[in-house]
């Protein structure tokens, strides 16, 4: 998409699931960096290593603002939830054309429980 301002997501917000297992994949990169530019805010979201419902800062997604960024050419604004008022809030302070990275999936006990309330939330 060459013009941002006439794409269908413009001043949207995408919720993209990416798998940061491996690290910020060229395909994972291109594929946000696209929607980006369409003039998304591109909110990621991924799960990574078993914490089991519990916060542990070793498996923050926190260390992957930087190489997304890098990857991306984009801005990158870590939100240290996935759900609730305080994922609102940061996700708030994003901008459309950027990304913000969204903490663990996996800190909320009920994404292990296949949870439809977590999920819509």
């Amino acid at each position: 998409m060459t013009d941002a301002a006439a794409s269908p997501i413009a001043g949207k917000t995408v919720l993209y699931r990416a798998d940061l297992a491996d690290g910020v994949t060229e395909a994972v990169a291109a594929e946000i960096a696209a929607l980006a530019s369409a003039g998304a805010r591109v909110a990621v979201v991924s799960g990574y290593g078993a914490p089991e419902g519990d916060i542990n800062p070793a498996l923050s997604l926190k260390r992957f603002s930087g190489p997304l960024a890098q990857a991306t050419g984009k801005a990158v604004r870590f939100v240290p939830d996935c759900v609730g008022a305080k994922a609102e809030a940061g996700l708030d302070k994003v901008e459309f054309g950027a990304v913000a990275l969204m903490e663990n999936v996996r800190f909320h006990p009920d994404a292990h429980r296949h949870s439809r309330n977590f999920a819509m939330r």
